[in-house]
């Protein structure tokens, strides 16, 4: 679909900056990401993931994934929120969704443990 075609386009754009600057990269896009998928926690309430439709979730936690997948060591201090968003799109009833967060949770793997030549 032109949706899913659309978010390998804009997903290589992402990758492309945070593989050119990533902690700037990271840095200005990340609160984006934390604010679109993230309910904030309250004194009564964990984190949540937000109420969007199923393919919303699935468009953004994919672009995430391929923000990420560059990113190294400027990852780390977003670790903790890419945890819940992965933990929680996992325990998600929807198939597509919890697929995504798999996805999700093995480029942060590859981009914390990949290495990237320096020419």
């Amino acid at each position: 679909s032109s949706l899913l075609d659309a978010a390998k386009h804009l997903g290589a754009h992402l990758g492309a900056a945070a593989l050119a600057c990533p902690q700037r990269a990271l840095d200005a896009g990340m609160p984006a990401f934390f604010a679109a998928l993230l309910q904030p926690a309250t004194a009564s309430k964990s984190e949540a993931l937000r109420a969007l439709s199923q393919n919303e979730l699935v468009w953004l936690i994919q672009l995430l994934a391929q923000f990420v997948r560059p990113a190294g060591k400027a990852m780390l201090p977003y670790l903790p929120k890419l945890t819940a968003i992965a933990d929680l799109a996992a325990a998600h009833e929807e198939l597509p969704v919890a697929r995504a967060a798999y996805k999700l949770r093995r480029r942060m793997l590859q981009g914390l443990l990949a290495v990237y030549p320096a020419d």
